[in-house]
């Protein structure tokens, strides 16, 4: 357990310079004044190809102060940079002139979309809602390799968002050139008379190791979207009501051997489907997207993962639709350099999940769903102009027979699941310019359990409720964030009775006087609460101590993902960090912590 623990510090560590290092660059008394850059309008067509030869370009004024984060923080940049942004009524167009001494030494490798190079790169982050949360990241390389990512109010990237975006690049004998045209379509934006965003621009200078920045923040201070300079001259731009459509049909071919005498596959069988999936854009900033029958076939293959515990497996979302603005959806992120990570509240590999009934041991031959069917979902995600994030969900998905021959060749159908509706709303309401924030969410599962053998297993119904909060101040030096969060679940005593004998529960242990098993339950009640005090920035000590507790009565993996409840914790830990190169290091940091869990009948479960 302890090397696990240690692993997951060095991963927070290590985190922490690939959050943009953005910006400082002026500074009024101990308060960030950001950098400010102007777009200009676009005159004419702008045709991506790397080269800047468009008249517009020459016109635009160019951003050209860089600063140095690494290797010699604070310092001009070794190599000069010439950053120009043109607006019209479809897209940003973003042109960098990068220069180079030594053009033979700029680094390039090709690579698939979003991978990690060893290679010189260029990256533009824009804070498009500006409200010095949330962003969107792009990025190119010399061969026009390209990388993509939303950028959440926690600070965490997911790079599994694909934007739909051009961007071309070429080197020359004055070092390369980057050209990216961006639709407003992939943005949300408030509807202002002449927007403001926040912007961040930086360079990768590969041989050198040095990576310069438009907005710098000394590495003491957290950096991050609060601390990007801001884009102006965007003008009014226009009201996005575009729409997408994207129907699909899928065929499918399966050659196998599968037995004499199996009645529902032949050896050579065929599959087919349809369905669509539709976007549409209300306003520039809250979006109506919905499926029905949704393809999923596109989506990565989870890993193959032998599980010897008697906890379940955690597989990250990968389909479009559900990973597509999630990060509206995030309860409960705690500014925190140790703890326990408990898991998540809203978990949307249970939707279209595989049947929770398997009778494929119990008969001869059947024939059973690989996957429980999306009839239809919708969601509702963005921000309105009053600082109120917006992420509404509902899905339904069908109920699912397997087909089975006996041993007497009499076929049959037995249900492996039910019609079911998930539903999830989640608020979140930004305060100080994004300084402060709290929010409230509620998660709904029903299900239709009128045959009673699916009755006996499933719950019929489950709830989760919470609100919480994150506060920082001393120009985000200190931070107090939280979280507090019930469960409800309903259903017959079968149900209930499996769900206190579940890994998660266990209440038929024999040394837990603080819970009792009762098979005459038909409902389960908990609680959940996490808070972190952190110190965020410092020239060399930061650190946090959080605490976490969950009764023996929390459950929400219906619509959540969570392995075991009863505990509460302590989690503390100090970091001291030397940030300036010296003679042997670069960088080292040096961190005591420790971590203590107990259940609620006292006991130590789990220390380091």
């Amino acid at each position: 357990m302890s090397g696990i623990r240690m692993l997951i510090i060095w991963s927070v560590l290590a985190a922490g310079p690939d959050m943009a290092q953005s910006a400082d660059t002026t500074r009024a008394g101990n308060a960030f004044v950001p950098p400010l850059a102007r777009a200009s309008r676009a005159s004419g067509p702008i045709r991506v190809d790397g080269r800047l030869d468009e008249p517009a370009w020459a016109s635009a004024q160019p951003i050209t102060g860089f600063t140095q984060t690494d290797p010699s923080e604070g310092q001009p940049a070794s190599e000069r940079t010439e950053v120009r942004i043109l607006v019209d009524d479809e897209a940003v167009y973003i042109g960098a002139r990068l220069f180079d001494r030594d053009p033979s030494g700029i680094r390039a490798r090709l690579a698939r979309r979003d991978d990690e190079t060893d290679s010189d790169h260029f990256d533009v982050y824009l804070d498009s809602y500006h409200d010095h949360l949330t962003a969107w990241h792009f990025r190119v390389n010399p061969v026009g390799a390209i990388r993509d990512a939303a950028i959440y109010a926690d600070g965490n990237e997911d790079d599994s968002w694909d934007g739909v975006w051009e961007a071309a690049a070429s080197v020359d004998g004055e070092g390369w050139v980057a050209e990216l045209r961006i639709p407003l379509s992939q943005l949300h934006y408030s509807e202002a008379a002449d927007g403001a965003w926040g912007l961040q621009v930086s360079r990768t200078i590969q041989r050198l190791q040095e990576q310069d920045v438009f907005s710098f923040t000394p590495k003491k201070e957290q950096g991050g979207v609060r601390r990007y300079g801001v884009l102006g001259g965007l003008g009014r731009l226009p009201v996005s009501r575009h729409a997408e459509l994207l129907p699909y049909m899928v065929g499918r071919s399966e050659y196998t051997h599968p037995g004499a005498g199996n009645p529902f596959r032949s050896g050579s069988d065929y599959f087919g489907d349809f369905g669509l999936d539709f976007k549409y854009s209300m306003t520039s900033n809250l979006t109506l997207s919905g499926t029905l029958n949704p393809d999923f076939g596109q989506a990565e293959v989870d890993p193959a993962v032998v599980n010897l515990s008697a906890f379940e497996t955690f597989y990250p979302e990968r389909r479009p639709f559900f990973v597509s603005d999630a990060g509206n959806f995030s309860f409960g992120s705690l500014r925190s350099m140790n703890n326990f990570g408990f898991g998540q509240t809203f978990y949307t590999r249970r939707i279209g999940r595989s049947p929770h009934l398997d009778v494929q041991g119990d008969y001869p031959y059947v024939d059973e769903p690989r996957q429980s069917t999306i009839a239809g979902a919708a969601k509702l995600t963005g921000k309105t102009s009053s600082g109120w994030t917006v992420g509404l969900l509902d899905a339904v998905t069908t109920r699912e027979s397997a087909r089975f021959q006996d041993d007497h060749g009499a076929p049959g159908r037995v249900p492996v699941e039910p019609l079911t509706n998930y539903f999830l709303g989640r608020l979140r309401r930004d305060i100080h310019q994004g300084d402060s924030q709290v929010g409230m969410m509620l998660s709904a599962v029903n299900r239709d359990l009128s045959d009673p053998t699916l009755g006996a297993k499933l719950r019929s119904s489950a709830y989760a409720a919470g609100f919480d909060w994150s506060h920082g101040w001393s120009n985000q030096d200190w931070s107090l964030d939280g979280f507090l969060l019930g469960s409800h679940v309903r259903g017959s005593r079968a149900a209930i009775v499996a769900t206190q004998r579940s890994s998660s529960h266990y209440y038929q242990r024999p040394d837990a006087p603080q819970v009792t098993f009762d098979p005459t339950r038909t409902w389960l009640s908990g609680y959940h609460g996490e808070v972190a005090l952190a110190k965020n920035n410092g020239e060399h000590w930061i650190g946090s101590v959080t605490t976490q507790f969950m009764s023996p009565g929390f459950e929400v993996n219906d619509l959540g993902f969570m392995g075991r409840a009863d505990r509460y914790t302590i989690a503390p830990i100090i970091l001291y960090l030397e940030n300036k190169p010296g003679k042997i290091f670069r960088n080292y940091q040096a961190f005591p912590f420790t971590y203590h869990a107990w259940n609620y009948d006292g006991k130590l479960i789990t220390a380091g």
